[in-house]
């Protein structure tokens, strides 16, 4: 790169000036004497501060003119955002709940007429006696059966739970079921049609005349038919010798009724439509407690199983999800042992838990199929299910208590590091990671920065208020992932909102921006670089002084003069040449021909500072073809170019006033008088 001069260059004309007073009358004059006279034209002079020098390298090397010490080098680099919007993601969930007959509490209407056992079937020996009388009734013992028709609607109730009661009245004028018999003896027993045994129970005390005895019986596990068989066992001790009035169609009355309302856990009947509803919840995603929410985007799909032999209809409101204020809601007829979907779209939708409660309630109002007059069987094992499946949720805002990290996944994020491969390595670098507020909450993060391909990590912790703020670099860190200075990074890492009680609020567009900013005093280690100072347009030696050099001059000497006060050996090499196209790359003079001049670093003290600058001078023999270079034209171009080989690992202080300062001189000796 080329450096704008900051002096220009100093020609002196003085020996133009002084000319004719050595010359005497002038060179015109035939008769005068001749001699040699010495001479010494100033070709070039410019001192570079290390300030200005170093700028030139690279644009981030920064300085203050009114402070010496402040040169060093900042590079500020805008990181790419985090964005929130992985952050407001509700995971998904999916349960089912299953209903069977139990849960839907079939109606099974029971309906049975009082039964009546006439006296005179009970004791014998009333049978060839009509009309009432007086008279002693004998001990006696009785088997009777009545069969009680359509007490149920079905052909047959699987009974889970119910129960039976009788009441049995006695109207005779002596007791029955004497006590103190074997319990075969005082018997209540209900049977199906075919004999078999639903229940039964014991007398368990006598039953005075004109008392009521009153017998549950549990029917649970057993199988009801249409018709139910009620059969007694008992006996009597009679009047002994007390005469009684007899009449023989006196009756011992059984009422039977339903106890303890039937539950069907299987039937083949004819139902009517019954209405349920069951209420399911499932757990939400819980790393986030939401208060409020808005979907941005998500789904929940209700899945039904049907496998009852009879349709369903099912009406499904969702409370925890609101549209317009309302529940989400939506009414589905399955079909008899079929299943049906439905999805909902819960975009726009709020979130809107019960307090406390971080799950998402589904109340199904199921009504199912009238049956009556088309019978339909319905076993223990059929099952009515809904299945519940929500997708993971896009939220487009949220409000609630974040307690969970957020992970960051990792991704590639640009650093522009490799536009500033400028071959320093840092000694002490300081950096910090600032943070633009306003943010959308307090954050404690914990991020790294890494290279692709592995290497020295670059470790961001610490906390970050809401306003903004930034987090210090461990020195040690950032001085090592300098020296990759990698052009691109892998950013992984976490981070907390808040303090996982209080409520904070996130929109999806929310984002974490921050920069990177890395100071260091121009205290490291420099690996090699070269570069072109300046481009010098010489165009004021004296007119006089150019012929002359042209006409009497055979070969000069180019005296050069550096004084080095910055702490770093160097090579310089001087291009001259007519055309300022060519100065650089194709020069008619490269001075010195056989490579750069060596010139040593200033030598410094226990701190790196510079003792005094190292002064070298070099004088460079040039024959006539170089000085037709330098003189043929009017003008001509002259340019340093510096190569710095570096501070072999060393590190080395600098400050903005260190200095190149060089000075550049043409010497020759030229014939003064008559050169005829």
């Amino acid at each position: 790169m080329t450096a704008t001069n900051r002096t220009s260059a100093r020609i002196c004309t003085l020996m133009a000036t002084l000319a004719p007073l050595v010359l005497g009358c002038g060179l015109e004059s035939p008769q005068a004497p001749s001699w040699d006279a010495s001479y010494a034209i100033p070709l070039f002079g410019h001192d570079w501060e290390a300030a200005e020098l170093l700028q030139e390298l690279d644009s981030l090397v920064v300085y203050d003119p009114a402070d010496p010490a402040s040169l060093g080098l900042e590079i500020d680099l805008d990181l790419d955002p985090i964005s929130l919007a992985e952050a407001l993601i509700a995971g998904s969930t999916s349960d089912t709940s299953s209903y069977g007959i139990l849960d839907l509490d079939l109606d099974v209407p029971f309906d049975a007429a009082p039964v009546s056992f006439r006296f005179s079937d009970l004791a014998s020996q009333l049978e060839a006696q009509p009309g009432p009388f007086s008279g002693k009734v004998d001990t006696f013992a009785f088997h009777a059966t009545v069969t009680l028709e359509d007490v149920i609607d079905h052909e047959f109730v699987h009974v889970a739970e119910g129960s039976v009661t009788v009441s049995i009245h006695n109207g005779l004028p002596v007791e029955v079921f004497e006590a103190g018999l074997p319990d075969s003896d005082r018997r209540l027993q209900l049977r199906t049609p075919d004999g078999e045994l639903l229940a039964q129970t014991t007398i368990d005390a006598p039953i005075l005349p004109d008392q009521t005895h009153l017998a549950e019986l549990d029917m649970g596990s057993s199988t009801l038919s249409r018709d139910l068989v009620v059969v007694v066992d008992g006996t009597s001790p009679g009047s002994g010798e007390t005469s009684v009035w007899i009449d023989p169609d006196a009756t011992v009355e059984a009422t039977v009724s339903l106890g303890i309302e039937i539950v069907a856990d299987a039937m083949l009947g004819e139902p009517e439509s019954v209405v349920q509803v069951f209420e399911s919840a499932f757990p939400l995603d819980d790393h986030i407690r939401i208060e409020s929410a808005e979907i941005l985007e998500g789904s929940l799909d209700i899945n039904y199983d049907n496998g009852f032999a009879m349709g369903v209809e099912v009406d499904i409101s969702i409370p925890t999800y609101l549209r317009d204020g309302t529940p989400l809601s939506q009414s589905t007829w399955v079909d008899a042992t079929t299943n049906s979907s439905l999805s909902l779209d819960l975009s726009g939708a709020r979130i809107v838990p019960d307090a406390g409660a971080q799950e998402l309630r589904v109340i199904a109002t199921v009504r199912t199929e009238d049956r009556r007059g088309n019978p339909v069987e319905i076993d223990a094992a059929d099952r009515f299910d809904i299945g519940v499946v929500q997708s993971d949720l896009e939220l487009a805002r949220v409000t609630g208590v974040i307690s969970t990290p957020f992970e960051i996944e990792p991704e590639e994020v640009e650093t522009d590091l490799a536009a500033s491969d400028f071959g320093f390595k840092f000694a002490s670098p300081r950096g910090t990671i600032v943070f633009d507020g306003p943010l959308p909450a307090d954050l404690d993060l914990d991020l790294a920065l890494s290279a692709p391909s592995g290497g020295p990590a670059l470790h961001v912790r610490g906390l970050v208020p809401a306003q903004g703020g930034n987090i210090e670099l461990d020195s040690d860190e950032l001085a090592a992932f300098l020296d990759v200075a990698p052009p691109v990074v892998i950013r992984s890492g976490e981070v907390r909102f808040g303090d996982g009680i209080t409520p904070i609020s996130l929109d999806s567009s929310d984002e974490i921006a921050a920069g990177l900013l890395i100071s260091t005093p121009f205290e490291l280690s420099l690996d090699g670089f070269s570069d072109t100072l300046s481009v010098e347009r010489i165009d004021d030696i004296d007119e006089e002084i150019r012929e002359m050099v042209l006409d009497r001059v055979q070969q000069a000497t180019i005296a050069l003069r550096i004084e080095n006060s910055i702490p770093l050996g160097m090579g310089i090499e001087i291009r001259i040449d007519s055309d300022s196209s060519a100065v650089l790359d194709d020069p008619a003079l490269i001075i010195p021909g056989d490579g750069s001049m060596s010139v040593d670093a200033a030598a410094v003290d226990e701190e790196g500072r510079p003792l005094g600058p190292e002064v070298t001078v070099t004088r460079i023999e040039i024959q006539r073809q170089d000085i037709e270079a330098l003189f043929m034209d009017k003008a001509f171009f002259l340019s340093p170019i510096l190569s710095v080989p570096g501070s072999n690992g060393d590190v080395v202080s600098i400050y903005g006033t260190d200095a190149v300062d060089m000075i550049a001189h043409l010497e020759f000796t030229a014939r003064i008088g008559d050169i005829d």
